[in-house]
């Protein structure tokens, strides 16, 4: 085999490799929401779809998904007293598990969860608390996924549904600034995730805050 052959072939496989890797990234997506008509809440209900199969969740927590010829399977997301759910879902497909990033609501408090559904019946496999409400849409890489709320953001494994690493009281730590109450959506970048505020309250400003997104240590924080 030719000099010129193997360096193209070397080529090829590292080209190859950086779309695996680029693969393995992916943003939860935005459930569709019904509006609730003069209620205090936003929405009723949610629906989306994953594959052929198309779910229905109440705000409520009592879900369903429709598949095949009308094959439907119930489930239940746990909710306690009058809490409900309030705002937007988030939902992903991982491992053919299902994972739903939301937003509850009750009496004045708001509060996130990020739970795994079992793809085959939809129980609980696991549920993780969002230290927060304003619970912004997730990135998930390779087998973990980066979560935001309101002055919080932190790093599960989407295996145990434990954390890695998080931290939280940012927006109370910066509250000066009146930086991090609500983020887009993380980026990575080499070994770094890049948490940004959304500027919808802060027009104009750059408000970041870069992760070792192994070791979970504060590399940098900007407030412009």
């Amino acid at each position: 085999m030719g000099r010129s052959r193997i360096i193209l072939l070397l080529i090829i496989l590292v080209y190859g490799l950086v779309g695996v890797l680029q693969a393995q990234t992916k943003v939860f997506s935005e459930a569709k929401g019904t509006t609730a008509t003069g209620k205090y809440y936003d929405f009723e209900k949610w629906s989306f779809s994953i594959g052929t199969d198309k779910y229905e969740i109440t705000n409520k927590g009592r879900g369903k998904r429709i598949s095949g010829k009308n094959r439907v399977t119930k489930f239940r997301l746990s909710l306690e007293g009058s809490e409900i759910i309030d705002g937007t879902i988030y939902f992903a497909e991982y491992k053919n598990d299902v994972l739903l990033l939301y937003e509850t609501y009750e009496g004045g408090y708001g509060m996130g969860y990020i739970v795994c559904l079992n793809a085959s019946n939809l129980r609980l496999k696991w549920r993780a608390f969002v230290y927060g409400f304003n619970v912004g849409q997730g990135l998930i890489e390779n087998k973990f996924a980066y979560l935001t709320a309101i002055g919080f953001i932190g790093k599960v494994d989407l295996g145990t549904g434990k954390y890695v690493w998080k931290h939280e009281d940012l927006y109370r730590k910066y509250d000066e600034s009146g930086a991090f109450n609500t983020f887009l959506t993380p980026e990575i970048k080499d070994d770094i995730v890049i948490f940004k505020e959304d500027d919808d309250l802060n027009k104009g400003f750059d408000h970041q805050i870069q992760v070792n997104k192994s070791s979970g240590k504060i590399i940098r924080v900007l407030l412009n």
